[in-house]
């Protein structure tokens, strides 16, 4: 094990010396330390969660060509123009975002991977091809102050998304998600127009699919869904004579008390700032909404097969996806599909989102009303998922993200957006004087790891809490709970839990008795920590069966801790968790982390 000074310690007897106050742990907490001192040092943190101040440099070129143009052209005709000159391999090196290797590099691929600096889309309209109707009303938007310029790596997003590649758009830093949301409803509005210009100056052209919906947004919470659309109306306004602007906000907000509430509620509860910007509003995970433009207006609730975007949740379509009644042909022509905190989704029911993912773009099941002679070729010959841009954002890292985007199938190639940061989590608890352990657990495959980290916790560790107080364990999630179960059962420790499946009177009545200290060992998970954020009174002894995907929870855990007593986090891994652990340890301190030894301990204090 290396402590601060780099000494060496592998014996796991030690690791449990050293989480065992009362009997070997010889470094003590001040007891004098002030709550000011505590509130200095989480500012650190906040602090550092700024975009890199970065001198970015004009090189490389916008793309030259309207590549909306693309969903109208012969699919032979375009995949040809970009399938010459190929480049291997090119290393995606911009200084707003992680580098990695990208292979097959087409020429439209390559005009992104060069270019570092790019115009602000909400003022250099002409460089975007934004049409005319949108870029009348951003110019009235500015006018009014109404716009805030976005940060370089949200101007670098529209970019890409305007040159029609997947894009896998990857920031931790919440604040930006307002910058994101715009850009992105940006980028829908102008296509929703341009087809509509499209449609009407091409009466002999093919520019149609089966069906009228040509946009599907999936976000898991309605005031996600409500900022969408209120995006949306901001750069097209809403029909004068739609009464459905009240039902609207009726459905997808709350009323002004139930939102005070919520506020005092986050106040009371010390919420983290993360937690507050993206569950402030109406949570209910079950919705959907049509829109329609016509005649330059959006109206709302409009049927779907009358619709142009859909935004929905995958609980709110899972009727139609899986029920008796399969109705999903709505799907089968969307050109550009937007998923929004893909994490939260994950969070939610992974399942069920790629249940309805795998729907869209599938052939009909009976035809309707469209003119086979107005129907693009790529349409009917089943290559529109190739043509399809996919645009997945999130806030945490994951290898299912990963393995996910690598399988869709734009022809125009993807781009991977992962966003640097300068937070440093082990500073953070050193400076809190919080005893921070890694253990590397063997592991001989990503499928099993999951499993892994719980087998060696109970066999190691589980044995040594009897007769410790402040235990908090974290599972992943509550299938993990199943195996842990069975043996806690078997052994004297005494616990309650605080899961899922709980009651809210179960979880608070569980919460009263460990933050009392009448119940040693408190068992959650990283799902319930996620949507819930408790923070856990009386804890001194944190235990991580994984590293967490969303990286800010890690820091939760130390606003959970007691700062008069000695506090340890302790966190096991294996070799395929490297990416989740990065966002924790910090890029310098990850390699010597993976390359460790099985069962070696790191420490840092």
């Amino acid at each position: 094990m290396l402590n601060s000074k780099g000494s060496e310690e592998s014996n796991l007897d030690r690791l449990i010396k050293a989480i065992d106050t009362d009997k070997y742990n010889k470094r003590k907490r001040e007891n004098d330390l002030e709550d000011e001192e505590i509130a200095d040092n989480f500012d650190l943190l906040e602090d550092t969660d700024e975009e890199s101040d970065v001198e970015l440099e004009f090189k490389g070129k916008l793309i030259e060509k309207d590549v909306f143009n693309t969903f109208n052209e012969d699919y032979e005709t375009f995949l040809s123009s970009n399938s010459k000159d190929l480049v291997p391999v090119m290393i995606f090196d911009h200084p707003l975002f992680s580098s990695y290797k990208v292979k097959n590099v087409t020429p439209l691929m390559k005009s992104l991977l060069t270019i570092e600096k790019v115009p602000d889309p909400l003022t250099c309209h002409s460089e975007y091809f934004i049409n005319a109707v949108i870029s009348k009303r951003l110019n009235t938007l500015a006018k009014g102050k109404k716009l805030e310029t976005p940060p370089d790596s949200v101007k670098y997003l529209f970019s890409c998304l305007n040159s029609y590649v997947d894009v896998f758009y990857l920031n931790n830093r919440i604040r930006d998600l307002d910058s994101v949301r715009f850009v992105y409803a940006l980028h829908i509005a102008n296509h929703l127009v341009k087809s509509s210009v499209k449609k009407k100056e091409s009466k002999e052209e093919r520019t149609e699919g089966f069906t009228r919906p040509k946009i599907l947004v999936i976000c898991g919470l309605r005031c996600i869904a409500k900022d969408v659309v209120t995006n949306l109306l901001k750069l097209i306004p809403a029909s004068k004579s739609n009464v459905n602007l009240d039902r609207f906000q009726s459905d997808f907000s709350l009323s002004e008390e139930d939102l005070r509430d919520q506020e005092e509620s986050y106040a009371k509860t010390k919420k983290a700032k993360d937690f507050i910007k993206t569950f402030t509003g109406n949570q209910d995970d079950a919705f959907k909404i049509g829109i329609r433009y016509e005649s330059g207006l959006l109206h709302l609730y409009s049927p779907f097969y009358s619709s142009d975007i859909i935004i929905a949740s995958p609980l709110g379509l899972r009727p139609l996806i899986s029920g008796n009644e399969l109705d999903y042909d709505f799907l089968s022509s969307i050109e550009v599909l937007v998923v929004d905190r893909l994490d939260i989704i994950k969070f939610q029911n992974w399942r069920l989102f790629t249940d309805l993912f795998k729907m869209v773009n599938k052939p009909l099941m009976k035809w309707r009303d469209g003119d086979i002679n107005k129907i693009r070729m790529s349409v009917i010959d089943g290559q529109i998922e190739e043509y399809r841009q996919n645009i997945l954002i999130s806030s945490s890292r994951s290898v299912i993200f990963n393995s996910f985007f690598k399988n869709l199938r734009n022809k125009r190639g993807n781009i991977r957006l992962c966003t640097n940061r300068k937070t440093d989590y082990i500073r953070l608890g050193t400076k809190l004087k919080i005893q921070q352990m890694f253990i590397k657990v063997p592991s001989s495959n990503i499928k099993d790891s999951h499993t892994e980290t719980v087998k060696y916790f109970m066999e190691n560790m589980l044995a040594n809490l009897e007769d410790i107080n402040g235990v908090l364990v974290i599972l992943s999630d509550y299938t993990q709970y199943f195996s842990l179960s069975k043996r806690l059962k078997a052994s004297n420790v005494q616990y309650l839990t605080c899961l899922e499946s709980d009651t809210p009177k179960q979880m608070k009545f569980a919460r009263q008795q460990f933050q009392s200290k009448d119940i040693p060992m408190m068992i959650t998970t990283l799902r319930l920590l996620f949507f819930k954020r408790y923070l856990f009174k009386g804890t001194s002894k944190i235990f991580l069966l994984e590293p967490p995907e969303y990286p800010q929870l890690y820091k939760d855990l130390m606003r959970m801790v007691d700062p008069s007593r000695s506090n340890t986090i302790v966190c096991y891994y294996t070799s395929y968790h490297a990416m989740v652990l990065e966002p924790i340890v910090g890029t310098r301190r990850i390699a010597k982390l993976i390359n460790a030894p099985d069962t070696k301990i790191t420490q840092f204090n």
